[in-house]
């Protein structure tokens, strides 16, 4: 299965940058971006309107759950919706459907097998294609 999903995300990592789906300031789930790149473009961004003596508004937003969240029906639709031929996206969906999880506990314990159909593996790229 990550053998599978790897391959999923390299290519519609490539698919979602290659259509102009992701502005030109995220950093996030970007391949060759970081947290650092963003942090240096905002206090590139602080410095600049300090020097002019203007005045600068950030927004900052945690999503809470954001990957847990995801409905994945609307997700099957948005991927159609950026041209991903149906039976591809309804794939990915499937693969999300019915999946079984274990969890690791802050003491080591492993906890699972446990069936689930919600929301996505967190570090993928489809919540991008979701959240368009």
């Amino acid at each position: 299965m990550k053998t599978l999903e790897r391959l999923i995300k390299t290519r519609l990592e490539w698919w979602i940058e290659s259509q102009g789906y992701i502005c030109e300031h995220q950093y996030g789930f970007r391949r060759g971006y970081s947290t650092q790149h963003a942090l240096s473009h905002l206090v590139t961004d602080i410095q600049t309107t300090f020097t002019k003596n203007n005045y600068l508004m950030a927004i900052f937003v945690d999503l809470k759950d954001a990957y847990n969240s995801v409905n994945l029906q609307l997700l099957r639709a948005r991927l159609v919706q950026a041209n991903i031929p149906t039976t591809i996206a309804s794939n990915i969906v499937n693969l999300y459907t019915e999946r079984k999880i274990v969890v690791r506990s802050a003491n080591g314990e492993f906890i699972g097998p446990r069936t689930t159909s919600r929301g996505l593996a967190q570090g993928i790229c489809k919540w991008r294609v979701y959240r368009t």
